[in-house]
């Protein structure tokens, strides 16, 4: 089983127990606990009492839940206002609370004061309780029932398949049968069933599911062992199983019974908590009770798995907001003091030797050396003198460097309109007329996607009634008429009966019987399903006659009726099919023609796709997961010289291109928002001209900018150049510190001006 832990932890242990709320919300009745971490494992404190609500209004639900969590807060001070909820599947839909709930749980969190953590689906909890009590994943039939319903669960290996909703009737073991008979594909059924509920009496319900023949109706291999659970096993499973998934979260270190890994108080203090945020839900967390510190840092999710199992998965009622601290950009380095000539260049080397006496006179104050020397001082002082000039002079000559500068394109857009007419071979820009030719191309493609239709199927309940007719005349009721039950269930004759009339019977003096007419005869239920299964005896009206003049009596009970649920083809599935399929063979005809074309020719379609075959798998209302799909079609297209589109669009946007900018013609680029034929052979094209204009910048001007400087130094410059986006340098060799700035000889800079890709 995967226990994903979503919130993020807290690397703050308390030392006082933190204690929260459970609150398990089923259909007909609301649940509550207080739990808490001791010893590593979550604990129930306290549990409320188990409150009906009739599932209309917010209101109902506060009332209830109010109530229940009176009774478990009795004996907890001071009282926690940070709960968990445990919601049915009803009220969940890909992970996410549905939109007509969560009013219910805001209204909740706000009259009450709850800081909402996070809410756990309570058949999955149910099911990871049962695997922590029994030492090993659960394979069961878990059956909720309700005086209305009745929820059948199949677990397999703590893995939970599915569960299916039947209404309930007076017979519960044909209600059950029912919900396992909607599971498609399942070769044998778990021989044990768990029954549970906070306010029905699982007793009376256990000892009729007992007494059913389930190993005749369904693939039990061995009569099922049915037991019912606790009326509060599920707030303890939402507490408890569903409780220790946000502890974790939240940073306690919690022990599993699956050697699952465990978050240590090392690791725990370098995870962080994502603060909560109730908004996406519509929840207002209540200010009079705050919340823990709250850390900057996000954690990894933790994900602890153990094989075959069903995932307790505790999902947020969170945001993260996190905060970022903005420091002052260090300022830059000052730039190197600049040293000029006086002097004229003769040469460079010349220029050179200039600068060097330059900056040794009126600069530099040789100490005064005592009169004698020692033989060797002088000569060192020499080779001193040439070294540094020879570094210097390699300083001067040798650096290089390659700045690539980055600019984001300016983008114009501009709606245009032009023709492509094949019957001319010349661009003429005065009509926007373009040359071009025609090109038909056909291509086939299969898709296959899985169906999301339903269909009820079934057979009929038939049976044998005895028809009286109390009338003194014969009647004859022809096949298909039809018969009701006081539960408006219809059924039909199955042929032609003929009834004779009443007739009189003297019994005594003065006493006279009447005696109905009486004939027997098949009848069929109008419609599918065990509803329909009646007990002898039933009386069923017929037709519109009162049952004074006839009336039909079952001769013994209806058998055979039964549903199911299949899925099935719908006529949204071949639709959405056949336009997804029509798109991809679109794109994949004008990749035909496009590959035929060569570099210098664009392509536009019709968008006049013509299907010459269609065959799909399936029928609609066929019983059938997977729908495929094999379409032909043909589609008409146009070739043209991508560069007298380019001329066009340059003649039309001239206008909008400012004086410092120039087109990048090879970057033009053009959507087709509509096409239509001008006669049998024009078409006649609106489109979106997309183009980049690039920044006029000279080269050698930047270079000249940026000699001798340190890089650091030239970001303020290299940010005012128009749509700049970076840089990339290259200096060689590379130097130390501030000796590493750009070269000082403007020919030893080599600037590249290009546009950054998106």
């Amino acid at each position: 089983m995967e226990l994903t832990n979503i919130f993020g932890k807290i690397g703050k242990k308390y030392d006082k127990p933190r204690r929260f709320i459970a609150i398990e919300i089923s259909q007909e009745t609301v649940k509550t606990a207080i739990w808490q971490v001791v010893n590593r494992k979550t604990h129930v404190i306290s549990t409320g009492t188990v409150e009906e609500w009739k599932g209309n209004t917010p209101e109902d639900l506060l009332t209830a839940v109010d109530v229940s969590l009176s009774k478990s807060l009795e004996p907890v001070d001071p009282e926690p206002n940070e709960v968990i909820f445990g919601l049915p599947e009803s009220w969940i839909k890909q992970d996410a609370i549905v939109d007509t709930k969560k009013p219910f749980l805001k209204i909740l969190a706000q009259k009450l004061e709850l800081k909402p953590v996070g809410f756990v689906v309570s058949t999955e909890a149910l099911a990871h309780y049962l695997k922590e009590q029994e030492g090993g994943p659960p394979t069961a039939i878990l059956l909720y029932l309700t005086e209305t319903e009745v929820a059948v669960t199949l677990v397999r290996l703590g893995k939970i398949v599915g569960t299916q909703t039947v209404g309930r009737s007076e017979d519960l073991g044909t209600d059950v049968e029912e919900g396992l008979a909607r599971f498609s594909g399942v070769d044998s059924l778990p021989s044990r069933m768990l029954l549970y509920d906070g306010n029905i009496d699982l007793e009376s319900a256990k000892q009729v599911l007992l007494s059913y023949n389930w190993q005749e109706k369904l693939p039990f291999l061995h009569f099922p062992k049915i037991d019912s659970l606790s009326n509060d096993i599920t707030i303890k499973s939402v507490a408890i199983a569903g409780g220790a998934e946000v502890a974790k979260s939240l940073g306690f270190d919690i022990r599993g019974s699956d050697k699952e890994s465990t978050t240590s108080a090392d690791e725990s203090k370098s995870k962080e908590n994502i603060p909560d945020k109730a908004e996406e839900f519509g929840f207002t967390p209540s200010l009079s009770r705050p919340a823990p510190p709250e850390s900057k840092t996000p954690p990894e999710p933790v994900k602890t798995q153990a094989k075959a199992e069903t995932v307790v998965n505790v999902q947020p009622i969170t945001d993260t907001k996190l905060e970022v601290d903005h420091k002052p950009t260090p300022k830059s380095p000052p730039e190197p003091p600049k040293t000029t000539s006086p002097l004229p260049q003769s040469s460079k080397m010349g220029n050179i030797f200039t600068k060097f006496k330059n900056l040794f006179s009126h600069q530099v104050t040789l100490p005064q050396l005592p009169a004698s020397l020692p033989p060797f001082l002088p000569i060192g002082i020499g080779l001193f003198v040439l070294l540094f000039l020879a570094l210097f002079i390699a300083y001067w000559n040798i650096p290089t460097a390659l700045v690539t500068v980055y600019l984001d394109p300016k983008i114009i857009d501009q709606e245009i309109k032009f023709t492509l007419d094949p019957s001319t071979s010349v661009l003429e820009v005065e009509t926007n007329t373009v040359p071009a030719n025609q090109d038909t191309v056909e291509v086939t493609g299969s898709k296959e996607a899985e169906t999301t239709g339903d269909k009820l199927v079934g057979e009929s309940a038939t049976g044998q009634v005895k028809l009286y007719n109390n009338t003194t005349s014969p009647k004859t009721l022809s096949a298909g008429t039809k018969l009701t039950d006081d539960s408006d269930h219809k059924f039909t004759l199955d042929s032609e009966v003929n009834i004779a009339s009443a007739s009189t019977e003297k019994i005594g003096p003065g006493e006279i019987k009447i005696k109905a007419g009486e004939a027997t005869a098949p009848v069929t239920a109008a419609a599918i399903g065990a509803e329909y299964n009646i007990s002898e005896n039933t009386s069923l009206q017929v037709s519109d006659f009162t049952k004074t003049s006839f009336e039909a009596i079952a001769t013994g009970t209806f058998e055979g009726g039964s549903s199911r649920q299949i899925q099935a083809v719908s006529k949204e599935d071949q639709e959405n099919l056949l336009d997804s399929l029509k798109e991809e063979l679109n794109q994949k005809a004008i990749d035909k023609l496009s590959f035929r074309a060569d570099e210098i020719q664009g392509v536009i379609s019709t968008d006049e796709v013509e299907i010459i075959e269609e065959e799909y798998s399936a029928d609609v209302d066929d019983e059938i997961k997977i729908l495929k799909l094999t379409l032909k079609v043909s589609l008409q297209a146009y070739t043209y010289q991508i560069e007298n589109v380019n001329l066009l669009v340059e003649g039309l946007l001239s206008d909008s291109i400012p004086d410092t900018y120039s087109l990048d013609k090879q970057a033009s680029e053009i959507e087709v928002l509509d096409t239509s034929f001008e006669d049998d052979e024009i078409l006649k094209v609106e489109a979106k001209a997309k183009a980049k204009l690039v920044p006029q910048l000279d080269p050698a001007d930047i270079a000249k900018n940026i000699k001798g400087k340190y890089p650091p130094a030239t970001e303020n410059y290299f940010s005012s150049l128009p749509n700049f986006s970076k840089i990339e340098t290259q200096i060689k060799p590379q130097l130390p510190g501030k000796l590493g700035t750009f070269p000082r000889r403007i020919d030893h800079i080599t600037v590249e001006i290009k546009l950054k890709e998106n």
